[in-house]
């Protein structure tokens, strides 16, 4: 009501879709992988200019977390409009073999012990279902500028702009090195207390977006409007 408009917020529809449909054994069976290693999975984003500003970092820090730890594990989730044979190209020459993964972007991100995401949706989806996650943002510097020229925001991530902190860890534009990015996800993909803090703080997040059933609380609310003013 602060410019005299009446709201009401009638929840997220994430928190009814965010969720996996296949069991991590079925999951690994279906993509080849086994479900007793370690799974780091990659969301490099939706854009084509997006992926290839954001995926060499990931890929770089995915070898170095390979070299360090040969049990672990990949699973690219894919949108269908960016083409699987260069990516996997681009993967291979990092040394890795990836499972693509076109669908099934909810049970990648369930069945993941630690998310290497763009900032967008899938950092929110994410945090609904627990997942440790580092959140990658990288754009033209012109972009980022004028972004930050006219959007005053404290983080990138939609999952630390819902919990109004920084819970999970954001690597952005020179950040996105990546050295950086191993260190942080050698030491959240393996338990210990830098891992189950960021899981206590990705707890919270569903309590901060209200109930399920918000797409049947919007419809009730535009019905009650349509009966007032019939």
């Amino acid at each position: 009501r602060i410019r005299g408009v009446p709201a009401r917020y009638v929840g997220n529809p994430l928190l009814d879709i965010a969720r996996p449909s296949l069991s991590r054994e079925a999951f690994a069976r279906k993509h080849g992988l086994s479900a007793s290693q370690p799974l780091v999975g990659l969301l490099p984003g939706s854009r084509h200019q997006e992926v290839e500003r954001i995926l060499p970092a990931m890929l770089g820090a995915c070898q170095m977390l390979k070299n360090k730890q040969p049990s672990v594990q990949f699973a690219l989730g894919l949108a269908p409009n960016i083409g699987q044979e260069g990516i996997l190209n681009q993967a291979q020459r990092h040394g890795i073999n990836p499972a693509i993964v076109a669908e099934e972007r909810y049970d990648l991100m369930a069945h993941s012990d630690l998310v290497l995401a763009a900032s967008g949706t899938a950092t929110l989806e994410c945090g609904i279902i627990g997942t440790p996650l580092i959140v990658i943002y990288k754009t033209s510097w012109l972009s980022y500028l004028l972004g930050r020229m006219l959007v005053k925001v404290p983080f990138i991530g939609l999952v630390n702009l819902v919990a109004g902190k920084q819970g999970v860890p954001e690597f952005i534009q020179n950040e996105t090195r990546p050295g950086a990015i191993f260190l942080m996800a050698q030491m959240l993909v393996s338990p210990g207390r830098p891992r189950e803090a960021v899981k206590g703080e990705l707890a919270k997040i569903p309590g901060r977006l209200g109930q399920p059933g918000a797409a049947q609380r919007a419809a009730a609310e535009v019905l009650d409007v349509l009966l007032q003013h019939s």
